[in-house]
């Protein structure tokens, strides 16, 4: 599961769900929002910043040691296996090799929470991306 399921536990805490993309290439972004990836608001971080903020000050890659260690990581298979099932074989279009990640901002600009991509398709631990959001906002599950 991953945090656009938690959207409304973390609306409670009241923070928002957003998407970031980078880059923008008209017909995959439409195909992500079609293949149902993401039901939410998305933007288009052109500078990278954010992605450059998870790399600790540059935007990661998979380079050629990340994907011939990915061979022999089940995660992969299981990452590919998962997508397919959700949206087909796909295509090569677009930069696939950026590495992103999952950032919780408080209302206040202030990161409370990151989880660095460190294979294709890794998502972010939820108990710990909630307890985040609860500590960034001073709202509990016990207050809801």
């Amino acid at each position: 599961m991953g945090v656009w399921e938690q959207k409304e536990e973390i609306e409670k805490r009241g923070l928002k769900v957003i998407g970031l993309l980078h880059e923008n290439v008209p017909e995959e972004v439409k195909a992500f929002l079609e293949g149902n990836f993401w039901g939410g608001p998305l933007y288009y971080d052109e500078k990278r910043t954010v992605f450059r903020s998870l790399g600790d000050g540059k935007v990661r890659r998979a380079g050629l040691y990340y994907c011939l260690s990915a061979l022999f990581d089940y995660r992969t298979y299981l990452g590919a296996f998962v997508a397919i099932r959700k949206a087909g074989w796909g295509n090569l279009n677009g930069d696939g090799l950026v590495l992103g990640g999952t950032m919780i901002v408080g209302t206040d600009g202030t990161p409370c929470y990151s989880c660095q991509e460190t294979y294709l398709g890794e998502k972010a631990d939820l108990n710990e991306a909630l307890a985040a959001c609860s500590k960034c906002t001073g709202v509990t599950p016990s207050s809801l």
